[in-house]
Order: structure tokens, then sequence, then C-alpha cells
């Protein structure tokens, strides 16, 4: 069962505010396992939930999944593509009624909140040392809440400034050198 009864104990209450803010800065979206990874044995299904990534990465997609079945045979990912403004109230949806997906890519926020909840099960209980250790420390570090990691990193971006150079120079604005 997912644990959604289960509130924080007192020990993460304390860090939940400050990790939320640090986690929705990060920017990154995290690659969650919410109830399972069920399908360990053969002739079981995934169910595998991505966020607005459909048509433009379809054949990505489709590929990675291919390439997963072929070295597990006998399990099947079934791949449900949601729309970003719906993934949040399909994913509580399926949660409460027990029909959660078993892989979902969600954002940061809202899977620190299912973290909070107890929600999530912890992906590191199903990777090898080296596997933890190829990600950058930080980005996992971004994925953990308390002691607990709730998510796997999905991807990384950072901000950038464009900026018409000439255009700010013929104004006499300096162009920017850094973030302040």
């Amino acid at each position: 069962m997912l644990g959604l009864s289960r509130p924080p104990d007192a020990s993460q209450a304390a860090t939940v505010a400050p990790r939320r803010r640090w986690l929705a800065r990060a920017g990154a979206v995290a690659w969650l396992a919410l109830p399972a990874l069920r399908a360990r044995s053969s002739g079981r299904e995934v169910s595998f939930w991505t966020m607005q990534l459909s048509p433009h990465h379809d054949a990505y997609v489709r590929s990675l999944l291919a390439a997963f079945e072929a070295l597990h045979p006998g399990v099947r990912v079934r791949w449900v593509d949601v729309p970003w403004a719906e993934m949040e109230r399909k994913a509580l949806t399926a949660i409460a009624a027990g029909t959660a997906p078993d892989v979902v890519n969600l954002n940061p926020q809202f899977s620190a909140k299912l973290a909070e909840l107890g929600a999530l099960h912890e992906p590191e209980r199903f990777l090898r040392s080296e596997q933890v250790a190829a990600y950058l420390p930080s980005t996992w570090a971004a994925n953990r809440l308390g002691a607990r990691t709730f998510a796997l990193p999905w991807y990384v971006t950072s901000n950038i400034t464009l900026c018409n150079r000439t255009l700010l120079e013929s104004s006499g604005v300096p162009p920017p050198r850094d973030w302040a």
C-alpha cells in the first residue's frame, strides 16, 4: 500500500518547508517510482507515465521501451503520456484508487509533496551503488527528504540570459555579466 495516511514524523517536519523551497528552485524534473516497480517477474506489465512528451518524443521513448522489453523478456511496458496540466490530478486520483503507475515523470515540487505523505517508494533500493554514483551528487541530493531518496533525477537545466548586446550597448546599458 502507498502509506498515504502516515504523516511525516517530527524530525522530517522540521526540514520539510526549507527542503520544498530548495526543491522548487532546483528546476530538475524528477523520475519517480510510484508504488513499486512491480514487474520483477516475467509476465508482468509496468505502467509508465510521462508528462507531455508525445508526440514530439514518441520515437525516442518507444525505442527505449523496446530496448527495456528486450532486456526483460515477459515484461511489457504500458506507456501513458499525460498532459502537463493534468498530471497532479491524475496521479492523485490513481493513488487514491490504488492504481498508481509503477514509474512516473513528475516535477520536484509535486514529488516532494508525495514524499512527505510517504506515497513514494525509495528508488535507491532498486539500484547498485555504482548506478547511484553515476548521478551528479547535487542532483541526487535534490531528490532526498531526510535520509530517504524519493526520486531519480530525470534531467537538469540551467538558467541563461539571452540579450541583444548591440542594442544594449547602443542604449548605454552594459550587458549583464552575472546573475545579479
